[in-house]
């Protein structure tokens, strides 16, 4: 008797760990291809001397006028920069240091007296520094 008690005691807890944790017909996920759901995002950047850039994927990142990634794949803004126009104010080396740039140790020409022989750096704290003419004494 002990031991067919035993048995039927085993039968129900069986029986009870048989209903937990189970799936029942219907409610299993939609998917049944096993396939995996991600949100697309999206990142995009201007760029100084060209076209903005933008990408779609599950996972991005951006660098201003620099590039952008998406899934690994990276798209950089074109280098070339079209010829320096001496007679606009703003292309002056004296007119361009301490303005904003980016990104960090970017490289630029700049007029000097009125010629595209001047350059000018991106400095660690993201400002233009520039050659500029010799003070006159």
């Amino acid at each position: 008797m002990k031991n067919r008690a035993q048995g039927i005691w085993m039968a129900v807890v069986a029986w009870m760990s048989w209903g937990c944790g189970g799936t029942t017909p219907g409610s299993e996920p939609e998917n049944a291809l096993g396939e995996e759901q991600r949100a697309l995002v999206s990142c995009s950047t201007s760029c100084p001397s060209g076209p903005s850039l933008s990408c779609w994927g599950s996972t991005c990142s951006a660098a201003d006028n620099s590039y952008v990634q998406c899934d690994g794949v990276y798209q950089y803004c074109q280098t070339t920069q079209p010829p320096l126009d001496c007679s606009i104010s703003s292309e002056s080396c004296v007119n361009l240091v301490g303005t904003a740039c980016s990104p960090r140790g970017a490289q630029r020409q700049c007029c000097l007296e009125g010629l595209p022989t001047g350059n000018c750096t991106c400095t660690f704290s993201y400002q233009w520094m520039c050659t500029v003419p010799p003070e006159d004494p």
